[in-house]
């Protein structure tokens, strides 16, 4: 039976049960989100600590600190502790842990995830001189929005699911949209494009490549739309709004009627886009930078 700190590269079925029933019992009491990102953890595949638990007497887990790195350079660390186990130090514990691991593996900068209406994240955040770096919306459609032509939409966009040979094309279009614009475009393996969890679409304007988007597809029916993307040279001509548009319909004819997708507060041409395309936000979370 474990006691204290367990540092993990993978987590099996009965810890991820109890994070989830963490998870359950911090979102009652404290009326916050938690960004747990729970098919990652199902699905870790790492050869270093990326999870780290904190287990009770009885060998309850209580408290987690996860690593995630979903860009180059970048690791974002987010947590819980149960209601019943708070100011007795283990989330910073748990913290530390994780910020030693990604310092020993190189020189990441290391953002600390938290929703905007928890009033103790933001007092942690503080105490630990965290600096403030972005927020970022969570937005939901509702089922019953209207399946009706996108307003706005430009004419000849068509949506297709990406092949092997897309992905050169793929990497410099989310470069030109997310990466450092003095660094290399990464390239993904062309196997991820046809990921059946994760598929990535490619965008097309009168049969040319002009854009990308993926798509997270959860055992609960919900699809986790991220990454939409338009080159810079053919933006500005409505394709985003026509291609997403196009995808919201096609993830609702295969099923998924629970649309979700996360937008920077910053980026208001597609907090307009979306808002625009029937999605509402329904919670902020913060970023603050760890040192």
């Amino acid at each position: 039976m474990h006691n204290g700190l367990l540092a993990l590269t993978s987590l099996d079925a009965d810890q991820l049960a109890q994070l989830e029933e963490l998870e359950q019992a911090v979102v009652d009491a404290d009326k916050i989100r938690i960004k747990l990102e729970m098919p990652t953890l199902r699905s870790r595949a790492v050869s270093t600590p990326h999870d780290y638990l904190w287990y009770d007497d009885n060998g309850k887990i209580v408290g987690f600190v996860g690593r995630y790195q979903f860009q180059p350079g970048v690791v974002e660390l987010t947590g819980m502790v149960h209601p019943d186990h708070r100011r007795q130090g283990i989330f910073s514990k748990l913290l530390d842990s994780a910020q030693a691991q990604t310092r020993s593996e190189g020189d990441d900068q290391m953002l600390l995830v938290a929703d905007r209406e928890s009033d103790a994240a933001a007092a942690f955040a503080d105490e630990r001189e965290a600096a403030y770096h972005l927020s970022e919306f969570l937005m939901v459609r509702d089922p019953a929005e209207p399946r009706g032509p996108v307003i706005g939409a430009a004419p000849g966009v068509a949506v297709r699911p990406a092949q092997f040979a897309d992905a050169q094309f793929v990497g410099e279009c989310m470069h030109a949209a997310f990466g450092d614009l003095d660094s290399v475009p990464t390239i993904p393996d062309p196997a991820s494009l046809i990921d059946p969890e994760r598929p990535t679409f490619v965008i097309l304007q009168d049969e040319a490549q002009v854009g990308c988007v993926m798509v997270r597809l959860d055992e609960d029916g919900q699809a986790f739309i991220y990454g939409l993307s338009v080159i810079p040279r053919m933006r500005g001509r409505g394709i985003g709004r026509a291609a997403l548009g196009q995808l919201i319909a096609l993830l609702r004819n295969e099923g998924y009627e629970h649309l979700a997708l996360e937008v920077a507060a910053a980026n208001e041409r597609a907090l307009q886009l979306y808002t625009g395309c029937g999605f509402t936000t329904t919670s902020v979370m913060d970023y603050y930078i760890l040192s």
